[in-house]
This record gives C-alpha cells, sequence and structure tokens, in this order.
C-alpha cells in the first residue's frame, strides 16, 4: 500500500431500462416541463396534432392571422378614413373657394385675409403648430362693419323714418338669422375650414358659424379695399332683407303712431270696435283710434288687426292730429 487515498469513481447517471443514460431534458424533469406546460395551455392547444390533423391545424392558423390582421385594421382604418374624408373636403373646398371668389368680383379680399375669413376656431386649435389664425378678429371687426353700413343705407334712404323705427330694421337685417342665409346662398359654409368635430357634427351648415363666417368675410373685404366697396357688397348682399324689414316697417301703422304719440308726449292710444258688419264667416270691422282721448282716425278691415291698422293710418295721413290732440289734451277755460 502507497498509503493514498482511494480515487472515488463517478457515480452511473440515470439510465433507461437498457442500461442506457438518459438525454439531456429527458425523462421525469421533462415530463414535469411538459405537464406544467399543459396545465397552462389554452383548450385549443391541449388537443395534440395528431388529434387535430393537418387540415384542422392548417385552419386554426388562418383563423389566428385573420382574427390579428383584423384587429390591425380595426386600428387604423379609422385615422385613415378620417384623413382620405379631410383630403378630399380640402379639395372640394377649394372649388368653392374659387367660386365664391368669382362671386365677389371687385370685392374680393387679398388671398392671406380670405383664408383667415374662412378658417375656423376649431381648426385652428387643432393645429396649434401650424401658425393658423382663426377668422375671430375679422368678424368682431366685420360686425361692426355691417352695422355701420346697414345704419348708413337707412339715414340716405329713408328720411322720413324715425330713428326707433331705423334702429329695429337695423337690428332685425343684422342678425344671426338673416346673416346665415346670406351666407348660405354665398355657399360659406362648403368654404370653411373646419375641425374634425365641427365637421362631423355639421357645423358647416349651423346657422351661427354661417353668420359668424359671413361677418368674417365683411372684416377682410373691409381690411383690403376700405368702407365704399364693402359697403356696397353689404347692401347688395343684405337688399332682399332690407326690403322685406322695411316693407314690414313701412306697413306698421301703429307701431308708427305710437312712437310718435309717445315722443310728443300726447297721451295713450287706444283703439274702438265702432261697428261689425256681414256674416260670421265675412264681417268687416270698423274701428276708431284716440290718441290722447281725442279720436284721430277710423278704418275698416276684414279683421279687428287689418281695421286698426286702418285707423292708425288714417290717423297718420290726418293733416294736423297733434294739433288737435293737443287741443284735446290742454284744459279748457
Amino acid at each position: 500500500m502507497t498509503g493514498e487515498a482511494p480515487v472515488a469513481e463517478p457515480l452511473p447517471g440515470p439510465s433507461d431500462k437498457q442500461g442506457r443514460p438518459h438525454k439531456k431534458g429527458s425523462g421525469s424533469n421533462h415530463r414535469n416541463r411538459k405537464g406544467i406546460k399543459a396545465a397552462h395551455a389554452s383548450p385549443a392547444e391541449k388537443v395534440s396534432k395528431k388529434e387535430r390533423g393537418p387540415k384542422k391545424e392548417k385552419a386554426l392558423k388562418k383563423s389566428v392571422k385573420t382574427a390579428a390582421a383584423k384587429a390591425r385594421k380595426t386600428v387604423t382604418a379609422p385615422a385613415t378614413e378620417s384623413n382620405d374624408r379631410q383630403t378630399k373636403r380640402a379639395k372640394k373646398a377649394k372649388d368653392h373657394v374659387s367660386r365664391l371668389t368669382a362671386l365677389l368680383g371687385e370685392a374680393r379680399p387679398e388671398q392671406a385675409l380670405l383664408e383667415q375669413a374662412l378658417t375656423h376656431s376649431s381648426f385652428a386649435n387643432e393645429h396649434p403648430g401650424a401658425g393658423l389664425k382663426s377668422n375671430e378678429r375679422l368678424e368682431f371687426l366685420g360686425d361692426a362693419v355691417l352695422g355701420l353700413a346697414v345704419a348708413d343705407y337707412l339715414v340716405r334712404n329713408y328720411h322720413e323714418s324715425p330713428e326707433g323705427e331705423m334702429t329695429k330694421a337695423r337690428a332685425a337685417v343684422v342678425c344671426e338669422a338673416t346673416l346665415a342665409q346670406v351666407a348660405a346662398k354665398l355657399n360659406l359654409g362648403a368654404c370653411l375650414t373646419l375641425g374634425r368635430g365641427e365637421e362631423l357634427t355639421g357645423g358647416g351648415k349651423r346657422p351661427s358659424i354661417l353668420a359668424d363666417a359671413l361677418e368674417a368675410l365683411v372684416g377682410a373685404i373691409y381690411l383690403s379695399h376700405g368702407y365704399e366697396i364693402t359697403s356696397r357688397f353689404v347692401i347688395k348682399a343684405l337688399s332682399a332683407g332690407l326690403r322685406r324689414v322695411l316693407g314690414k316697417a313701412a306697413n306698421d301703422f301703429k307701431s308708427r303712431l305710437q312712437e310718435i304719440a309717445q315722443r310728443e308726449q300726447v297721451g295713450e292710444i287706444t283703439y274702438r270696435v265702432v261697428s261689425e258688419q256681414g256674416p260670421d264667416h265675412s264681417k268687416t270691422f270698423t274701428v276708431e283710434v284716440r290718441v290722447g282721448g281725442a279720436v284721430s282716425g277710423a278704418g275698416r278691415g276684414r279683421s279687428k288687426k287689418e281695421a286698426e291698422q286702418s285707423a292708425a293710418r288714417a290717423a297718420l295721413n290726418r293733416r294736423g292730429f297733434l294739433e288737435g290732440v293737443r287741443d284735446a289734451a290742454s284744459p279748457s277755460d
């Protein structure tokens, strides 16, 4: 014996039934891993490929790919469709703007001001980095210019109209409803550059947006050409509204009589039905009007309102009716 410690021989590794060593990853450890994986697998994965067969396996893979493609399409489609819609609208708007400038003629504003007048605040707010100016400042200016042009026209062409009547006429013409109608005739809604939200909710047809756009356009015309050309454009654009409003005012004799009585402080105006003639379905009324207690006129009509207007007109046409009213109102000696 040499005294050296005996070298321990390596222990034999695990072997199969024939005595062959197990390969790495084989045996119970491998089976355990497969069992864990199977426990966490989906029901479809638990079915073996052998049980599914080649055709079912291919169909399953295809269905997974189809579902993934649909998911990607769902995410990207709305943005793509929205961009396409905006591109088409931009092209159409450009065509409408060309027609608008042709209609404006001498009143066509400078290009930069025209673009600003047609840029709604919703679009400018959606593109803060683009340096866009909305039409709000031009709208502010245009509102004032519209009021001035209409007031100027009324004073120059209706010399006998009292101040109260002209104030009502201007308010009736320079209002949202009338301005929106004019803007619609010019097709301003189709020319506007709107934000996505306003576009989807039909902002181009909203009366408030149309009226604001017309005011902005008037402001742009004023900055480009001054008052004379702008005034001509305004009166031409609002001519139908002016005729309608002034026609009503011209036939409203009761209001005119009331304004005169208040201005001259001659007393209260009262109307009284004097007589009714004819059958119920076709009556004729006779009404007299008293100003400050004195009979100032009488009129007839198919309705009480019509007879009252006729009586007020008779009072206005009567020469010296105010003097008669004052005499009746003054105390007797």
